[in-house]
């Protein structure tokens, strides 16, 4: 099976997953709060990941702040 030929489907799929996204986004519908929240908590285990610390509660349901300690 040659390379090209299976390579394809792979990039139909992510060009209608691009463009589904797209759309999700002009019609306001995919930031939602488990989407943001996810992308909240991946953006501070990151920061760990990084040598920084962390002080106070890193979720944002019960409205805390985090603070970075360098």
């Amino acid at each position: 099976m040659d390379m090209n030929n299976r390579r394809k489907p792979l990039v139909a799929d992510r060009q209608t997953r691009i463009a589904q996204i797209r759309s999700e986004i002009a019609a306001g519908t995919y930031e939602t709060p488990a989407r943001l929240e996810a992308a909240i908590d991946s953006f501070l285990e990151t920061q760990f990941a990084q040598g920084r610390q962390v002080r106070g509660g890193k979720t944002s349901a019960d409205g805390s702040k985090v603070e970075f300690l360098e």
